[in-house]
């Protein structure tokens, strides 16, 4: 069938006719351009957005982490969510990292990657739980979970201080041979004392890997260390040092064990050298931790704030296990510890007596850390050294929030009411301490002091005594007795025999009250 008129088809067609068809074809043709321009666009589009997920791409597996996320134009699948969280997380925006995977999941409940890349977003924050509710549900999806994937589940539950589920999934990582993972299973056997299967798996290694000898040395100090077989571990080290004189974690961990034997200078001259060879944050740290024991704060200060600034620039964020003859390392990644560089800063500046610098310290601890109990109770005392009750009141309260069953903690809020003169509200979070351990001995103390401040002397002795009975080495509490049978009672000799006890055992109070009157 022919789609265009011969010449005398033409010349009979009336004008109406001639117009209708022209308008019928002039539409066709601009119709088909309209379309043609359109695909070219899509296509220039898709290849836009192409060329810049594999820019981010190489940029991931380059380890090139200052990409601009606006590289993604306007991210609608669920892979272009997935490819914003790896920049993210690679750049440390963590929040962020959460965020978008949880996007690109919802886009797609399938995609195994991100549920994979989200658990090690998770596992940056230190939410553990988390992390390996993801990990498991990207094992489950993956037809073919490849077995670093068990590492990362085996290292969540390491730094839990799970070991045996450590162990665990390690084992299930063991499948492709590849040394680096029986490493991770010999760290995890040494967590959990088990020496005899750690020196087992070493000797595996270097059967698959008999290159590898200077990382078997130190794997084996390792182990030794652990026992805190130290003579045995130092010949480790110096031979793993001895083929390889580059091996900063080695010096590194000699320094630790000249530490632990409280020979400070030969600490010192291992922890530089590990320095030296590569800026170590555990290094400076422990320098810091030197200094504070010297109570040299300062210095101790400035350690501790060059471990942070090196972890905080992603500058040490794993240690070096063994390197290939290509080149290639394998890296353990470190546990996110940030905070106990700042919990260390914390403690300088309390010593140094510089109480708002330690409260703000503590406050860096519990950002990265929400549920390290201890930044609380070291906030609440230093506000009581502020004499700030109502802040140590708040402190405890948000200790308790993060665990219901803290009973230090409601003590400590009970100390805070004593000191603002709230006795009742003192023996409450006595009480509600006591409800959760009826025998910790530092509850029935504040109930006690309660109970004296509110002249009730012999319900304090009742509390106090039963306190001593849970305790007998409760200094302060023998003190507190001996002060009720000194002022209240006037008993001079019973309160000279408690006082006695409470200076034996370290109480200064009472030391300086047997000063003054010639004892």
């Amino acid at each position: 069938m022919k789609i265009f008129p011969t010449k005398q088809q033409w010349n009979k067609w009336s004008l109406p006719a001639k117009v209708g068809y022209c308008a019928f074809w002039i539409t066709i043709i601009f119709f088909f351009i309209a379309s043609s321009i359109a695909i070219i666009l899509h296509i220039l589009s898709n290849q836009q957005a192409q060329k810049d997920k594999e820019e981010i791409r190489g940029l991931i597996n380059n380890k090139q982490f200052t990409a601009n996320i606006e590289t993604v134009r306007n991210p609608q699948t669920s892979y272009d969510y997935y490819i914003i969280g790896e920049v993210s997380l690679l750049n440390n925006n963590i929040e962020t990292a959460i965020k978008t995977f949880e996007q690109s999941i919802a886009l797609d409940a399938t995609n195994f990657d991100a549920y994979d890349k989200l658990g090690d977003a998770y596992s940056a924050k230190n939410y553990y739980n988390e992390a390996i509710e993801n990990y498991k549900k990207a094992v489950e999806l993956n037809p073919k979970p490849n077995s670093y994937i068990f590492y990362k589940i085996g290292s969540v539950f390491h730094n839990k201080g799970d070991y045996d589920k450590a162990i665990e999934n390690f084992k299930k990582s063991l499948v492709d041979n590849e040394v680096f993972f029986y490493y991770t299973l010999i760290y995890a056997y040494i967590g959990n004392k088990n020496y005899s299967e750690a020196v087992e798996y070493c000797n595996e290694i270097i059967k698959l890997k008999p290159t590898n000898e200077y990382a078997y040395y130190y794997t084996m100090g390792n182990i030794y260390d652990d026992k805190q077989s130290y003579d045995e571990a130092i010949e480790y080290y110096n031979k793993a040092i001895k083929l390889k004189k580059d091996y900063a974690i080695a010096y590194f961990k000699l320094g630790n064990i000249y530490d632990a034997q409280r020979n400070c200078d030969k600490a010192m001259e291992y922890y530089n050298k590990a320095i030296k060879i590569q800026p170590y944050a555990d290094a400076y740290n422990n320098l810091g931790n030197i200094y504070y024991k010297k109570q040299n704060y300062d210095k101790a200060i400035e350690y501790y704030d060059k471990a942070i600034k090196l972890r905080l620039n992603n500058a040490d964020k794993y240690y070096i296990i063994y390197q290939k003859e290509n080149g290639h390392q394998f890296l353990a990644p470190k546990p996110n510890d940030t905070y106990i560089y700042y919990d260390n800063i914390g403690y300088a500046y309390f010593d140094k007596q510089d109480y708002d610098k330690a409260i703000e310290n503590y406050n860096k601890v519990i950002e990265l850390n929400p549920n390290y109990a201890s930044a609380y109770y070291q906030i609440v005392d230093a506000c009581f050294n502020n004499k700030d009750y109502y802040n140590a009141v708040q402190y405890c309260r948000k200790a308790i929030e993060q665990n219901p069953n803290d009973v230090y903690a409601y003590c400590l809020m009970g100390d805070a009411y004593i000191q603002k003169g709230e006795y009742k509200e003192a023996m409450k979070y006595g009480n509600k301490a006591m409800s959760v351990n009826p025998n910790y001995d530092y509850a029935h103390c504040v109930i006690g002091d309660a109970y004296y401040y509110q002249e009730n002397y012999d319900k304090a002795m009742e509390y106090y005594n039963k306190a001593i009975e849970l305790n007998p080495n409760y200094a302060y509490v023998y003190c507190s007795i001996g002060y009720v049978f000194q002022c209240k009672i006037k008993d001079y000799k019973k309160a000279t025999k408690n006082y006695i006890i409470a200076a034996y055992l370290g109480n200064e109070d009472a030391q300086k009250w047997l000063n003054e009157n010639g004892y």
